[in-house]
């Protein structure tokens, strides 16, 4: 499997830069990705995101949290199609409450 170039640097800026430079090679204009990097909106979701992995101690991905009440992974959900059964599984039985 061929890695891409990373998107994180040594520092907040540099991060800011490579990132940028991705999104101008991918056709948005420099000026439009420094304001949305920087705006409100985005800053609020980082800061919820941020909330909600502490909040239920994510310290891996895939991890699903259905409705607030449940959490699982692949591992202890015993498999993906396991997994996949079981998020249908919570999903229905939350929406039939």
């Amino acid at each position: 499997m061929q890695q891409g170039t990373p998107l994180v640097g040594n520092s907040d800026d540099q991060t800011f830069r490579m990132q940028q430079a991705f999104a101008v090679q991918n056709g948005v204009s420099a000026d439009d990705f420094a304001k949305t990097y920087n705006s409100f909106s985005v800053n609020s979701n980082l800061a919820r995101a941020a909330d909600t992995t502490q909040r239920y101690h994510v310290d891996h991905v895939p991890f699903v949290v259905i409705n607030g009440k449940y959490t699982t992974d692949v591992s202890q959900a015993g498999g993906e199609e396991q997994l996949t059964a079981l998020i249908n599984d919570l999903a229905a039985a939350e929406h039939h409450q």
